[in-house]
Parts: C-alpha cells; sequence; structure tokens
C-alpha cells in the first residue's frame, strides 16, 4: 500500500504532467486554422485530464477519472466504465462549455475596452484636400488624390 505522502507525490507527478500536456495541447490547436473549435477543444481536455474520481469502491484515494474508467472498463467489463466514466463525461462537457464560454466573456471584455476610434476623415479635412484614404487588409493608408 502507498503511504500519504506517495500518494500526495504521486498527484504532484501528475498534475506537472496534467499542466505540460494542456499546454502541448494548446500549442498544437494554436496551429488550428479554426479558432473558435480552439477553447471548446482546450476545455475538453482540461476535463479530460482534471478529474479525480475514487480509485475504489468504499476507498477514499482518488485517481484520474480516465484512468480509473479505463481500467474499470477494460478489466472488469464495460458495465463498470461508467461508475468513473458518468462523471468524466461530465467534467469533460462542462469544461468545453467553460471554455467557449469563458473565450466569449473574454473577447466581449477585450473589445469593450477598446476606446472608439477618432473620426480619421476629419483630421483629413482639416488640411489635406489632396489626399485619399482606403483600407488595405487591416490598415489604413493615405495616398494623394489625382484630381490635379
Amino acid at each position: 500500500m502507498f503511504s500519504e505522502a506517495d500518494y500526495i507525490n504521486g498527484w504532484l507527478a501528475y498534475g506537472v504532467g496534467a499542466i505540460v500536456g494542456l499546454w502541448c495541447w494548446w500549442y498544437l490547436l494554436s496551429k488550428l486554422p479554426i479558432r473558435p473549435l480552439r477553447p471548446f477543444l482546450v476545455g475538453a481536455m482540461a476535463g479530460f485530464l482534471c478529474m479525480p474520481w475514487y480509485s475504489a469502491e468504499n476507498y477514499h484515494f482518488l485517481a484520474p477519472a480516465w484512468v480509473v474508467a479505463a481500467s474499470e472498463g477494460l478489466f472488469d467489463g464495460p458495465e463498470y466504465f461508467w461508475r468513473a466514466g458518468t462523471p468524466l463525461i461530465i467534467a469533460i462537457v462542462v469544461m468545453a462549455v467553460l471554455g467557449v464560454v469563458l473565450q466569449i466573456l473574454f473577447r466581449w471584455f477585450i473589445t469593450s475596452r477598446k476606446k472608439p476610434e477618432e473620426d480619421s476623415h476629419s483630421a483629413a479635412d482639416a488640411g489635406h484636400d489632396d489626399v485619399t484614404e482606403y483600407r488595405v487588409g487591416s490598415r489604413q493608408r493615405a495616398m494623394p488624390s489625382k484630381s490635379s
């Protein structure tokens, strides 16, 4: 049997590994061209890796729920998967939705903090009548007009 110190050291090692795994997952998803899918997948992976569950019935030590569900489903039969599988699936869904909600709140917070842009036409009209403005991508450029 493991002592309580061994148990805590095991969770610390697993926690560091989960953090490194989530960082690698985030880095891989940063290359994904579909931006709205990223927070959903990162949240789902966080729920998958971070959900603990009791390692056995009538046992007070916890283990990662995916390990408990996989081992019980594999060695005891598919019907035993659901003892830890149900809370694991609930955690995955909740964390995926939470990832999307946090992304929406973050974008709303960032866009609400931006100050309204000053009217660029009033500055151009003040002393530069011969300048025509146009947009290329996200930049605004000034080009002399050809009215002369």
